[in-house]
């Protein structure tokens, strides 16, 4: 084999491996931005201090550079303020087009667990996320309206996006729990 025909043999198996690589764990290395379309709404049982989230459609961006997500594949974390929500491995199933992958949790789900989850690829390479949350410790709600400002990240392998979160009641000390837009918070995740 001619020596350009090695070189050019060489070069695609580099840019094959280095195009798509399905992260294992869910440690975000690329930070791209989850955005806010329309509140998440929820509810608090004051008894307990637990409740519900549920978000529909935000957005969620890749950072530029990125070497993609792989929902089916990959592990998915929900993490807000100090707790964390995780799906593992294999956990979602896929639409026949492989754009859309979803997960609803069995009957007998844990107390504190997702309740369902879809990701849905959209044009120009951005996602919408939907997800439902139960056993959400909501209890600095039954003091403090709103709570301060949390950092709500969504991780799906190596990439997060990331927003801040203002729980509050409407009306104030209420049953009913909405984030109605983002407000800001570090990412508190980040390594110096």
């Amino acid at each position: 084999m001619s020596k350009p025909a090695v070189l050019a043999v060489a070069l695609m198996l580099v840019a094959v491996t280095a195009r798509a690589q399905i992260s294992t764990t869910a440690t975000p290395v690329y930070h791209g931005k989850l955005r806010i379309i329309r509140p998440a709404v929820g509810r608090l049982d004051k008894a307990t201090g637990l409740g519900t989230l549920s978000v529909r459609g935000w957005r969620l961006k890749l950072k530029e550079g990125s070497n993609g997500i792989f929902p089916g594949e990959e592990p998915v974390v929900v993490a807000l303020g100090e707790e964390s929500f995780r799906l593992d491995a294999g956990a979602l199933t896929s639409s026949r087009n492989g754009k859309v992958f979803r997960y609803r949790a069995p009957p007998d789900a844990a107390p504190r667990a997702f309740r369902s989850f879809r990701i849905a690829r959209r044009p120009g390479g951005a996602y919408l996320v939907s997800f439902t949350l139960i056993g959400v410790d909501m209890s600095i709600l039954v003091l403090q309206n709103p709570a301060p400002c949390q950092p709500l990240a969504h991780i799906v392998g190596d990439d997060d996006g990331f927003t801040g979160a203002n729980l509050m009641t409407r009306p104030a000390f209420s049953l009913h729990v909405v984030v109605p837009h983002r407000c800001r918070s570090p990412w508190p995740w980040l390594q110096p």
